[in-house]
């Protein structure tokens, strides 16, 4: 079950990747300006700093081990 909760953890991997893709959509919306991932990035970077592209870390960890555990590891514990 440790396993799982570490593998769920470790699939929050690419919150960066999420936060860019949420600001982007969000600018796109607003402005109707569309910038690629590695422009948002940087934006986002130099606007508010290296710790804001990873915002929401801990609870996408959290859940991701809460569904890995439940979903994968019980069920596979349980008898047949």
């Amino acid at each position: 079950m440790a396993a799982g909760c570490i593998g769920g953890t470790l699939s929050a991997w690419n919150t960066p990747f999420e936060c860019a893709r949420i600001e982007s959509q969000s600018k796109v919306m607003e402005d109707g300006e569309s910038k690629s991932l590695i422009k948002t990035m940087s934006d986002i970077v130099s606007e508010r700093g290296f710790g804001d592209l990873f915002v929401g870390l801990g609870p996408r960890a959290c859940q991701a081990c809460y569904q890995t555990v439940f979903l994968v590891c019980i069920p596979r514990m349980l008898p047949s």
